[in-house]
């Protein structure tokens, strides 16, 4: 899929010749002309672009379906959009901001978009995204298509082609489209029934488990195959919905659960740390700091991640 990013010009010439740069060095040397000629040829058009007056201080690097182009938009021709966006406000040295339509799913952490249904206005989920800033994307091509140029986005509308909007409407009217739970892992429904669908990915395979009339009652239903599935414990505790007592790593016995393959600890947060021969926590991407065993790095985790409302390895202490 494409995507946007608006960035300064000063930026975009000093990466083209950073990177024309690193080429030439590695390359032979008929292709080290060659780039020092591309290298030139940018410059001379980008010259001629301003003497055309295209303005440099909104330029955007868009990329899609093996093509990459420089959109530039003319001193002479304002923004089609009627509204100043979230993302504009952003570089002209506002707060950051608080992206329309996007949410953060409570159990896979996930960034997760909304729009109203077209038919009934109920919010209609449009997946789950790995950043905020594609959930973002996503609400403002579907919003787009829906209500119009005019409508409020998070990123300036010109961005965006014609044809993505029309195909993220297309997709909303799809029938079959999985529609995620906004609360629970492995649930969804599709526009085309009712019915609450349970399913478990395990081993990176996907398995259908039952239709429930109730979102609750699917939740729960992936919560018992979770648990049969005798998956490691590190990982039962990222996917399950309502974590109890036992789900929890013990204080006596954590010794003999196993360390997930590939891993260099069993819990949740933790790793080894080879070069001072300890025990390395973290929550995201906020080191919490390093510790001489295992058990302790655990609990140092726990600490941090249950101040912040996140999963904890043991019993978090309102409940021990």
């Amino acid at each position: 899929p494409r995507f946007s990013v608006g960035l300064p010009a000063e930026a975009v010439w000093m990466a083209a010749a950073f990177r024309s740069f690193l080429a030439a060095l590695r390359a032979r040397p008929g292709a080290r002309r060659r780039a020092a000629l591309l290298l030139v040829c940018a410059g001379v058009a980008g010259t001629a672009l301003r003497g055309f007056g295209a303005d440099f201080s909104d330029i955007a690097f868009v990329s899609g379906r093996g093509a990459s182009v420089f959109r530039l938009r003319s001193r002479e021709q304002p923004s089609s959009a009627a509204h100043v966006s979230r993302w504009q406000g952003q570089q002209q040295g506002r707060a950051p901001p608080t992206w329309i339509g996007v949410t953060r799913h409570p159990k896979t952490g996930e960034w997760q978009a909304h729009v109203p249904d077209p038919e009934g206005g109920e919010p209609v989920t449009l997946g789950l995204f790995p950043s905020a800033g594609d959930a973002a994307k996503a609400y403002d091509r579907a919003i787009l298509g829906l209500s119009g140029e005019d409508a409020e986005t998070n990123f300036p509308s010109d961005l965006y082609f014609p044809e993505d909007v029309e195909e993220a409407v297309e997709r909303m009217k799809d029938l079959w489209r999985r529609l995620p739970s906004a609360r629970y892992y492995g649930v969804y429904r599709t526009r085309e029934s009712p019915l609450w669908k349970a399913e478990l990915e395990l081993y990176r395979r996907h398995q259908f488990l039952d239709y429930h009339e109730t979102e609750l009652g699917a939740a729960k239903a992936v919560d018992r195959a979770i648990r049969d599935s005798q998956d490691w414990r590190m990982e039962q505790l990222k996917r399950l919905n309502f974590i109890e007592d036992t789900d929890y790593f013990d204080e006596e016995t954590w010794e003999t659960d196993g360390v997930p393959r590939g891993l260099s600890s069993r819990f949740l947060g933790v790793t080894y740390h080879q070069p001072t021969d300890k025990f390395l926590a973290r929550t995201g991407r906020k080191h919490v700091g390093l510790f001489d065993t295992e058990y302790e790095a655990a609990r140092g985790f726990d600490a941090a991640s249950h101040a912040r409302g996140g999963l904890t390895n043991f019993r978090p202490p309102s409940e021990e």
